[in-house]
């Protein structure tokens, strides 16, 4: 293992540490046009940056730095690629197919974000990519939710909250879900959000209010019940884990006697359950998903090992096609059991080994960044409870990040390929 005294050294990038910092500031800030006459940019872009990434990956030799974290994270890949193999296998192979490529291809992200070496400064770097393209991300979606501009993604009518409109459009200012948007953003608000409390070691960063309160806008205007939600439970996440573990107990309690209030008043209940469903459009979607749940049981038990493919999981309520939005219900009945515990392994590792860098690390700073990746996944997962994410490039990005906070914290060994 490396000794720990390397990791404040600088290092310089090699150029596959560049095309993945590039790949990393494209991936997040897609939301270029999508649907004018130059929606064709985005996709583009980002898919020849991917390939770039390969291409540095598999043509040179590489330097990955290796811990037991990253060697567990590896091998849960492996068996969800053997899970898609199989889906490739018993169902029709061009459907199933892009699952299987879409798990390569996160797999590929995760490996070069290995490639760089375990340091500080390089932390930083890639913290300052990444918040930059959801600064950008967060302008051009409240620009797009307040019709500034048109990017032709991702426009809904606006919602109604006890029985109020919302002033602006329904948008995320990307071509893809808002579970999608939530799992991209709301890491980079944490982030800012940690910045405020010494306690968190982590340096406060000029323009800190000013990014947090685009970021905090953006999301707002998403009207995303998930996003909310998510994001409250993340940022109690922050505050119970900066507090002082004396104080702990209290703010259990705290919470306990509020959410027992809440349930136990059934007027309070209706009226918030209401009002957060929303009405019209809105109010149907919820109805949905709740009806999906048993479908899903029936899918499972009907082939349990393996599940039905995906995107053989449909059903219809009140004359309208939809998808589980749930990522392990999902991959329950898409994949099976086979599919299914790797999968919940990956998020069980990832929370196990964030924890593990609180609990035993005497570096403020690196307690500070084990707070936010921590709270990451506690969104993270939140969020795809209501969504059935995972083939997309963020999620790879934030378990290479946990992965060289495991190496500045209990030392690494270098792999070449």
């Amino acid at each position: 293992m490396q000794d720990k005294s390397d990791y404040s050294k600088k290092s310089g990038w090699s150029l596959l540490n560049i095309a993945f910092a590039i790949f990393l500031f494209f991936a997040f800030i897609y939301p270029m046009p999508t649907c004018s006459q130059f929606g064709f940019i985005s996709p583009i872009i980002v898919g020849l940056l991917f390939i770039i990434l390969c291409l540095n990956f598999f043509m040179s030799e590489v330097t990955l730095y290796w811990n037991r974290f990253t060697k567990d994270i590896f091998v849960v890949f492996l068996l969800l690629l053997f899970s898609e193999t199989l889906c490739l296998l018993f169902f029709d192979p061009i459907q199933q197919l892009p699952y299987l490529l879409a798990r390569v291809a996160l797999l590929i992200i995760f490996l070069s974000g290995l490639s760089f070496l375990p340091c500080s400064t390089n932390l930083d770097r890639l913290l300052k990519i990444y918040c930059s393209s959801i600064i950008i991300l967060s302008i051009l979606t409240v620009c797009q939710g307040l019709s500034f501009v048109e990017l032709g993604s991702r426009i809904r009518p606006a919602r109604i909250f006890f029985g109020v409109e919302m002033p602006f459009m329904k948008a995320s200012g990307v071509d893809m879900s808002y579970g999608e948007f939530g799992i991209m953003t709301v890491p980079a608000f944490l982030f800012f959000f940690l910045q405020f409390f010494p306690k968190s070691g982590i340096k406060p960063q000029k323009g800190r209010l000013l990014a947090i309160m685009v970021i905090a806008l953006a999301l707002f205007v998403s009207q995303s019940r998930s996003i909310w939600l998510g994001l409250i439970l993340s940022i109690s996440t922050i505050i119970f884990m900066l507090t002082k573990r004396k104080k702990h107990k209290l703010l259990l309690i705290g919470i306990t006697i509020v959410i027992v209030l809440v349930l136990v008043l059934n007027h309070i209940h209706a009226v918030i359950l209401e009002g957060f469903i929303g009405e019209g459009r809105y109010k149907l979607n919820v109805l949905n998903r709740l009806a999906s749940f048993s479908l899903v049981w029936e899918s499972f038990l009907a082939n349990p090992l393996v599940g039905v493919g995906h995107g053989n999981l449909t059903y219809v309520v009140k004359g309208r096609d939809m998808v589980i939005h749930n990522q392990i219900l999902d991959q329950l009945a898409s994949t099976g059991l086979i599919g299914t515990i790797p999968l919940v392994l990956l998020y069980i590792i990832f929370l196990k080994s964030a924890i593990r860098i609180y609990l035993q690390t005497n570096d403020d700073k690196l307690r500070g960044f084990s707070i936010w990746i921590f709270a990451t996944m506690v969104y993270t997962l939140t969020g795809l409870m209501f969504y059935r994410g995972l083939y997309s490039e963020h999620l790879p990005w934030y378990f290479a990040m946990l992965g060289m906070l495991f190496s500045i914290q209990f030392g690494y060994k270098k792999v070449k390929l």
